[in-house]
C-alpha cells in the first residue's frame, strides 16, 4: 500500500507534466500547421501567377527583346503590362493577406513591383533579394520569413520557367499582422473554427535584427530588453520586460505565475531568412495559454496524495510490525523442516555413495588431488580414502598416459564433462588395474572446480578378450597345416601326378583347390587380427577384368549354390580393369553370395551385376529372402555378430 499511494502521488506528477507537455505540443503543433496553411497558400497564388498565358506571354517576349537587343519592343510599356497584370492578382489575394508582389524579369532581373499601400513600377538594377536569387538558383518554391516596411511577412519566391528556360521570378509577401486580422475575422462570423492563434501567440525579434533593418525603429513595435514585437498584449510586454523570455531554451517550454494565474509559455523558433546561418536564434514564436485551473487541480491532488501517503505509512508500519512476527515464526518452521529434508536428502545420497558397486572419486581440478572415495574405490585400488588423500595423482595413473590426460582435461574444460577413458590404474601392490572412466565438472558455493569420476573395472572385459584373441590364434594355427597339406595335395592332383583327370573332375577340384587358398587367407587375416583392427591389413592391389572377376566368384559359389537349389547368374558387366585386391574382392562377394544362397527359397534365383557410376563401380547382390529388418542393420559390420534369421518370406 506504500508503494501504491507513493506510486499514485508520482503518477499524479508524471500526469500533469504529461499535460503541460501535450498542450505544449498542441500549441507549437498549431503554430506549425498555420506555418503549412501559408506556404500552401503561397504556393498556390504563384502556380496560378506563373502559369497565366499572359504573363508568359510578356515574359517570353522581354526575353526575346533583350537576347535580339530589339530596340522596337517597348520595355516600359511591357514593364506596364506585367505590373498591371500584378495589381489584378494582387487585387484578388489582399483577402487573403498578400501585401506585397514582385516581378524579376530575367536575365537582367529588373523588378516590377505592387502593394496593397501603392501601385508602382520600377525598372531599378537593385539586386533581387536572397530568397529570390536561391529560389532561381533551385529551380523550386522557396518560403522564409523576413522584416518587412509594415512588418513580419511570410516571404515565398518561385522561379517562371518555359522550355527550360528561366524567364524571371516571382516574389510574394503574405503580411502576418494581416493574417492574424483575417482569422480574426473569420472567427467573429463563425466561418472558421480553428483557434485564433493570434490571439494568445506572438512573434518575438531580437532588437538587434530590428536595429539592422530600420534605420529607425517604427513605433508600433513594443521593445524589451532582448525582444522586439508588434503584438500589444500587455502581459506578454511584462514578460518580456522582466526577461521570462530568455535567449536559452528556445525549443521548450515554461510554467509561468503572473498576477496569482499561471500561465504555460510555449517558444518555437522561426528564423528570419536572411538569419538561416547564424548560431542563435534571432526570431521566435511564444504561445501562451492560462493554466490556473490545471495547475489548482493538480496542487490539490499532491495535498490528497500526501495525506494518503502518511495514512497508508502509518497503516502499513502496523500491518508490518504484524507481518514481521508472523513471516519471522514461519520462517522459523520452514527453516527447520527445510533442514530435516536436507538432512534426509543428504543421508539418501550417502547411502548411495556409500553402497555405489561402482568406485567413485571426487577430485581437485587445480591440482587432481584426492578429495573423497567411496568403499568401493577402495577395493578397486586398495587404499582407504585417507590414504587416497594423501597420494597424488600420478601415484594412481602411470605417466604413460600424461598426453591423454591432457586431451580429456581438455574435453572437460570445453565441454563440462570427459569419458568414456579407458587407462589403467596402479593398484597398491603394484598390480596395474585395466579400467574406464566418465566424469563432469562442477563448481561449489566458492566458485572453486571440482571433478566426479565414475569408475568401472573392465579388467573381467580385457581378460575375456585376451582369451578369445589367444583362441583365435590357436585355432588359426592348428588349421593352417592341414589346409596347407590340402592345398598341396590339391595342386599335385590337379599337376597330373595322380593320373589324367576328366574335364568335369578337373573343374571341380580347381574350385576346391582355389576355395583351399582362399581359406588359407582367412587363417592368415585370423592371426594379423590385431592388424585388422588397427586398420593396417596389407592389400596386394593388381590389374583384373571385372568381367572374370564376376565369374570366378559364381564359379567359386556354384557348388554350394546346387545344394540350396538356387540358381547363380551373372546379369551384366561393364568391360572394364579393376586396380584392386583380387582374393580380398572374392572374399567379399562369397561373403554376400553364401549368405544370398543361404536364405533364398529353393528353385530361385540370385543375380549378381555390376554398373559404373562416375569413376566407381557399384556391385550388386540381389536374392529372393526374406531381407534384414530395420532394428537389426546397424549390426551388420560388427565384429563377430551374427543376425538371427528371419524366416519370413517374400511373397
Amino acid at each position: 500500500m506504500l508503494l501504491t499511494a507513493y506510486a499514485v502521488s508520482n503518477q499524479h506528477a508524471k500526469m500533469f507534466e504529461t499535460r503541460l507537455q501535450h498542450l505544449h505540443t498542441l500549441q507549437t503543433d498549431k503554430l506549425l500547421q498555420l506555418r503549412q496553411e501559408l506556404n500552401f497558400q503561397a504556393e498556390i497564388a504563384l502556380n496560378l501567377i506563373s502559369a497565366d498565358e499572359q504573363v508568359l506571354s510578356l515574359l517570353k517576349l522581354a526575353a526575346q527583346s533583350y537576347d535580339a537587343r530589339d530596340e522596337s519592343v517597348n520595355s516600359g510599356q511591357l514593364t506596364e503590362q506585367l505590373q498591371s497584370e500584378l495589381h489584378k492578382y494582387l487585387s484578388q489575394l489582399k483577402p487573403f493577406a498578400v501585401t506585397h508582389l514582385n516581378l524579376y524579369i530575367a536575365p537582367d532581373m529588373r523588378r516590377v513591383t505592387t502593394s496593397s499601400n501603392n501601385i508602382a513600377a520600377s525598372t531599378t538594377s537593385q539586386l533581387p533579394p536572397a530568397i529570390v536569387l536561391y529560389a532561381q538558383q533551385q529551380a523550386e518554391l522557396v518560403n522564409g520569413l523576413g522584416l518587412e516596411a509594415d512588418g513580419l511577412g511570410l516571404k515565398s519566391a518561385m522561379p517562371v520557367q518555359y522550355d527550360g528556360q528561366v524567364l524571371g521570378s516571382i516574389e510574394l509577401v503574405l503580411g502576418l499582422q494581416q493574417v492574424a486580422q483575417v482569422r480574426h475575422a473569420r472567427e467573429q462570423i463563425g466561418s472558421d473554427q480553428i483557434t485564433n492563434l493570434f490571439l494568445q501567440s506572438a512573434l518575438l525579434v531580437k532588437n538587434d535584427a530590428i536595429d539592422t533593418y530600420y534605420a529607425t525603429a517604427p513605433s508600433e513595435w513594443f521593445r524589451g530588453d532582448i525582444w522586439s514585437t508588434l503584438h500589444p498584449n500587455q502581459l506578454l510586454h511584462a514578460w518580456m520586460t522582466q526577461g521570462v523570455i530568455s535567449a536559452q531554451n528556445l525549443s521548450s517550454f515554461q510554467l509561468v505565475t503572473y498576477a496569482d494565474q499561471h500561465y504555460l509559455l510555449s517558444i518555437l523558433p522561426w528564423r528570419l531568412w536572411e538569419q538561416e546561418d547564424a548560431e542563435t536564434e534571432r526570431s521566435v514564436s511564444i504561445q501562451w495559454q492560462d493554466v490556473t485551473l490545471l495547475f489548482e487541480n493538480h496542487r490539490l491532488e499532491q495535498k490528497i496524495g500526501l495525506l494518503i501517503f502518511t495514512l497508508t505509512t502509518l497503516v502499513l508500519m502496523t500491518l508490518g510490525i504484524l507481518i514481521i512476527r508472523i513471516l519471522r515464526r514461519l520462517a522459523q518452521h520452514e527453516v527447520a523442516d527445510q533442514q530435516a529434508l536436507l538432512r534426509q536428502s543428504e543421508q539418501k545420497l550417502s547411502a548411495l555413495y556409500q553402497l555405489s558397486p561402482l568406485p567413485i572419486l571426487l577430485n581437485r581440478f587445480s591440482d587432481g588431488a584426492y578429495i573423497e572415495a567411496n568403499p568401493a574405490m577402495e577395493q578397486l585400488v586398495g587404499y582407504t580414502p585417507e590414504e587416497l588423500k594423501q597420494l597424488s595423482y600420478w601415484d594412481l595413473t602411470p605417466e604413460r598416459y600424461a598426453e591423454a590426460e591432457q586431451q580429456q582435461l581438455k574435453a572437460l574444460t570445453e565441454t563440462g564433462r570427459y569419458g568414456p577413458y579407458i587407462k589403467q590404474y596402479r593398484h597398491k601392490n603394484g598390480e596395474l588395474i585395466d579400467i574406464e572412466l566418465n566424469g563432469v565438472l562442477f563448481s561449489d558455493a566458492q566458485d572453486e572446480k571440482f571433478i566426479w569420476t565414475i569408475i568401472k573395472d573392465i579388467s573381467d572385459i580385457k581378460r575375456i578378450e585376451k582369451l578369445k584373441d589367444d583362441f583365435v590364434s590357436t585355432v588359426s594355427h592348428e588349421l593352417r597345416t592341414p589346409l596347407t597339406s590340402i592345398g598341396g595335395s590339391l595342386g599335385l592332383v590337379l599337376a597330373g601326378i595322380g593320373g589324367e583327370l576328366s574335364p568335369k573332375a578337373e573343374k571341380l577340384l580347381t574350385i576346391a583347390h582355389k576355395n583351399s587358398l582362399r581359406l588359407n587367407i582367412l587363417i592368415n587375416d585370423l592371426l594379423d587380427i590385431d592388424k585388422l583392427t588397427a586398420g593396417k591389413l596389407r592389400f596386394e592391389a593388381a590389374p583384373v577384368s571385372l568381367p572374370n572377376l564376376l565369374q570366378e566368384a559364381l564359379e567359386q559359389n556354384r557348388p554350394y549354390a546346387r545344394q540350396h537349389n538356387i540358381t547363380l547368374k551373372l546379369v551384366s558387366s561393364p568391360q572394364v580393369q579393376l586396380f584392386v585386391d583380387a582374393a580380398r574382392i572374392q572374399q567379399v562377394l562369397a561373403n554376400f553370395l553364401s549368405n544370398a544362397i543361404k536364405f533364398s527359397p529353393a528353385d530361385t534365383e540370385v543375380l549378381l551385376s555390376a554398373e559404373i557410376i562416375a569413376e566407381h563401380v557399384r556391385i550388386s547382390v540381389q536374392d529372393h529372402g526374406p531381407g534384414i529388418t530395420a532394428i537389426d542393420q546397424h549390426r551388420l559390420f560388427q565384429r563377430f555378430s551374427q543376425l538371427e534369421q528371419n524366416t519370413a518370406q517374400v511373397k
